[in-house]
């Protein structure tokens, strides 16, 4: 059985839900959170899953909630909401303003990421700085996400592969599948080992991939390759201080 199961961004609602965000959002209170946290309990395992959060003063969010017996350990807002192309996602949702790991009782520091959040290195380096063992990134990619002259699938397996070497961290990537609204989801879901390293990686069509996530791999890749040890953050701190600084004269 598996210990920890990851559904895609908005998995709970679907992706396009457009001017009907409201209808489908979710308080942390309410019935389908206690329900999903309740089924950690029933099936022992932990879950991580996309849905629409409303708040109590009426604000909504695109989140990643992280469930483990019975309660709701984390809820990450996603911070980049695409607002390109086909995308209109700021219209209905609000930003996140943090990005942090968070303790889990069986996978140690877990960093989770909503898909546009993943094309910002500074988002999966902080967290790899928050002692971030494995990164979660949930989420909807379609077909028609970037350039037509670029390879979305190929493009999502390199960012994931660079972030598992760089940071010294497994990431798993979820990625929705199937047709909603003129977008064409491409599934192609993986887990990346700290290598770098293809475990598994899934086709266009739904399925479930399984994992096992080896602590020993984790512990000798960040002896070989002590990046995240050898990072100054003093020094990346300074640099961009610098930058802002000089952006406001």
């Amino acid at each position: 059985g598996a210990d920890l199961v990851v559904f895609p961004e908005l998995a709970v609602t679907g992706y396009s839900v457009r001017e009907g965000f409201h209808h489908v959002a979710a308080r942390r209170t309410s019935a389908i959170v206690r329900t999903l946290g309740r089924l950690t309990v029933e099936h022992g395992v932990d879950l991580a899953v996309g849905l629409v959060e409303e708040t109590a003063d009426h604000r909504f969010f695109n989140v990643a909630m992280y469930f483990s017996a019975g309660a709701l350990l984390h809820c990450h807002r996603k911070v980049y909401l695409p607002n390109y192309g086909r995308f209109d996602e700021r219209r209905f949702f609000g930003a996140g303003r943090e990005v942090a790991a968070f303790d889990t009782p069986r996978f140690g520091r877990v960093g989770m990421l909503v898909c546009g959040d993943l094309w910002h290195l500074e988002l999966a380096y902080a967290l790899a700085h928050d002692g971030c063992n494995v990164l979660l990134a949930l989420a909807a990619s379609s077909t028609e996400g970037l350039l037509p002259s670029v390879d979305n699938r190929g493009a999502w397996l390199r960012l994931v592969q660079t972030y598992a070497l760089c940071l010294g961290m497994y990431v798993v990537f979820v990625n929705r599948v199937g047709e909603e609204l003129g977008f064409h989801f491409y599934g192609s879901s993986s887990v990346i080992s700290p290598t770098g390293d293809v475990m598994e990686v899934a086709e266009t069509d739904p399925t479930m991939l399984v994992a096992d996530l080896d602590w020993a791999t984790l512990r000798m890749q960040r002896i070989a390759l002590p990046f995240r040890r050898d990072d100054v953050l003093s020094l990346t701190i300074s640099m961009f201080k610098r930058v802002m600084d000089r952006q406001q004269d």
